[in-house]
């Protein structure tokens, strides 16, 4: 089952795309945040990151990459329109702590410039 699948056309090549890239943003953003004093919030990735450092939040961001796209292409190939919105809703979700990791880094800019 999942040979056949990985030999077929993706059906959502482009949402796969924007979601590995938000995911990975999401991987450096978190690396700056936590050099620079943050935390992790997620418990899971949070303890991922004491036992395996990097590598190992690294493999369970990409993991949980891989789980995602294939859950997205299964649902597609029975339902089309709901393993788009599936898709869509993913990349929408691994946006917001982008979107939060990256207000928080802009905020400490203009902090750490108007302390100065």
């Amino acid at each position: 089952m999942l040979s056949s699948m990985i030999r077929q056309r993706p059906l959502f090549a482009e949402h796969h795309c924007w979601f590995v890239l938000v995911g990975t943003l999401d991987l450096l953003l978190t690396k700056v945040i936590l050099s620079l004093g943050g935390r992790e919030l997620n418990p899971l990735a949070d303890l991922v990151l004491r036992q395996f450092d990097t590598p190992g939040l690294a493999a369970l961001k990409y993991s949980t990459i891989i789980i995602v796209v294939l859950t997205c292409e299964r649902v597609g190939r029975a339902h089309a329109r709901a393993g788009r919105r599936l898709a869509l809703t993913a990349v929408g979700i691994s946006a917001v702590p982008v979107l939060v990791g990256g207000s928080q880094l802009i905020n400490f800019g203009l902090v750490a410039i108007t302390t100065r």
